[in-house]
């Protein structure tokens, strides 16, 4: 089986049950990241046909299992689920571990977060699955008022289009948070493999395919299609059978998906997380601690914050890619001592020849922009793709980002930028500039309370998670988690990405009036 599923000379994924069918000419290879070379194992793109074929055999497993009553429980799916990635741990590490370049320690951390957001949807959906959200009971008969006994429940929306990230094949790769949220709500998969990591997405999808035939699941429960250009998705957003769509990477590949969605003739939601900048806001107090000094070495927060810029060599979509501080001595000092540990602070290579590219034209646009004073070059375009990427630092002030505001577009990478605020007023000011994200992040210490309340009540308008101290890149997976955020963090800044109310986005509420006792467990059950 050279691709990992299936025979034939490529794999195009799998179409319920199916080997997926390769559009001609398009094979291509997956590659060993370290060495900076090709493996065995080919791969194709699946024809843009397929798309349909994977959506309509999802959206009629659905219809069968939601109008004809049955035994299957996504429940136990997402359960056996979870213990079947972890029978097949070692092997998926391994796999992810060449085509990706990241360490066993995180590989395996990854897949462990991987299985518990498994279990923790699971958990929510047996909480809440054939129970009322709410309910009004019905008012006394003959009384004057209209009111009829009301029984607020939900149901799955149907079939999910999901789109594996460059940067998690494990947490937002093929069976990530999205595939384990729209299976614990009831709903079909036909998923979007990534370029990147094509041989782990198969090992994935193989693993999908033995749990549902395990369990008796229809084979459209799941498909995968392989596709390296725009072709295939936009595909699969059009199919007929696919009522939502959730993806994790750039902007511009998201908003083409929300434009796709919006022009069916059946508009469907797509839950979006795009580019963000997580901006980091040290005050004034706190960056009189925060510079450290030639004696004592840099400080917590200048190692925190460089671990931050560079720990999976920035490709982290809660990386802290602004820090935006107040024009003195001390924030200079701070910005000096951290430019000392980003310049020693080699990443590893990036996940992908476009990502190394991108990042570099990112840094070439920066330096041609007015103000602004790049520190430290970061990659260029002589830097091979299996090579250590340095950092990138560059300085602006805040009148430089409010004429240009593009300074804050977001460079996917080990890259800040130091924004230099004339006062504290003008950092307040500053955010209603700095564009939506998914996290920002507060440092303050005493003499701040003024500014940090200020600052506060702007900060929870322009980002999904709040910070106060620490650094953004760690995301916990938990009932109060939010990883989401106002454009352009999400394109649907109402819901969230991970933890357990990631299940919501895939659930539509139905009000049942009057509803029998003997209908009540039906109607209110979402299987």
């Amino acid at each position: 089986m050279t691709g990992g599923i299936g025979a034939g000379d490529a794999s195009a994924g799998i179409v319920a049950g199916r080997v997926a069918l390769a559009a001609p000419g398009t094979e291509f290879h997956s590659r060993d990241v370290a060495l900076g070379t090709e493996r065995p194992a080919v791969f194709a793109d699946a024809l843009a046909s397929e798309a349909d074929a994977a959506a309509s055999a999802a959206a009629d497993a659905f219809f069968a299992l939601q109008t004809e009553p049955g035994e299957l429980d996504p429940v136990v799916l997402v359960r056996a689920l979870a213990v079947a990635l972890e029978g097949r741990r070692a092997e998926l590490v391994a796999i992810a571990g060449i085509e990706t370049g990241l360490p066993p320690a995180r590989l395996n951390s990854e897949l462990g977060r991987m299985t518990g957001q498994l279990e923790l949807l699971a958990a929510e959906a047996t909480a809440r699955s054939g129970r009322a959200v709410e309910e009004d009971p019905a008012g006394e008969p003959g009384g004057a008022a209209f009111a009829p006994a009301l029984a607020l429940g939900h149901v799955p929306l149907g079939p999910v289009a999901v789109f594996g990230a460059s940067n998690f094949p494990f947490a937002f790769g093929v069976l990530g948070g999205d595939t384990a949220a729209a299976l614990a709500a009831g709903c079909p998969v036909v998923a979007k493999g990534h370029p990147a990591y094509p041989e782990t997405s198969d090992l994935l999808a193989e693993i999908l395919a033995r749990v549902l035939a395990d369990g008796g699941w229809p084979a459209g429960w799941f498909s995968l299609l392989h596709g390296r250009g725009s072709e295939i998705g936009q595909a699969l957003v059009a199919a007929d059978g696919i009522a939502a769509v959730a993806f994790t990477g750039s902007t511009r590949g998201g908003l083409a998906l929300v434009e796709a969605a919006a022009a069916r003739a059946v508009p469907i939601p797509v839950f979006a997380e795009l580019g963000g900048i997580n901006a980091l806001y040290l005050l004034p107090g706190a960056a009189g601690e925060a510079g450290g000094g030639a004696a004592s070495g840099a400080s917590p927060f200048v190692t925190g914050l460089a671990q931050s810029v560079t720990g999976g060599s920035g490709q982290f979509c809660t990386k802290p890619g602004l820090l935006v501080l107040v024009d003195d001595a001390a924030s200079r000092l701070t910005v000096a001592s951290l430019a000392s540990v980003l310049a020693a602070a080699d990443s590893a290579p990036l996940l992908t020849p476009g990502i190394l590219h991108a990042l570099v034209t990112g840094i070439d646009r920066l330096r041609r922009l007015p103000g602004v004073d790049v520190l430290l070059d970061g990659p260029t375009d002589e830097t091979d793709v299996a090579a250590a990427v340095p950092a990138a630092l560059a300085t602006v002030t805040s009148a430089d980002l409010r004429a240009d505001p593009s300074i804050t577009d977001e460079l996917f990478g080990p890259a800040v930028v130091v924004v230099y605020c004339d006062s504290i007023e003008d950092l307040i000011d500053l955010t209603g500039v700095i564009p939506g994200g998914l996290t920002a992040t507060i440092h303050a210490a005493a003499g701040d309370e003024d500014a940090l309340h200020a600052l506060l009540r702007r900060l929870r308008l322009r980002a999904g998670r709040v910070l106060f101290g620490g650094f953004p890149t760690g995301v916990r997976v938990g009932r109060a988690t939010t990883h989401g955020g106002p454009f352009p963090a999400t394109s649907a800044p109402g819901t969230t990405s991970v933890g357990a109310h990631a299940i919501d986005r895939f659930l539509r509420p139905v009000t049942y009036q009057d509803l029998p006792e003997s209908m009540r467990a039906a109607a209110l059950s979402w299987k």
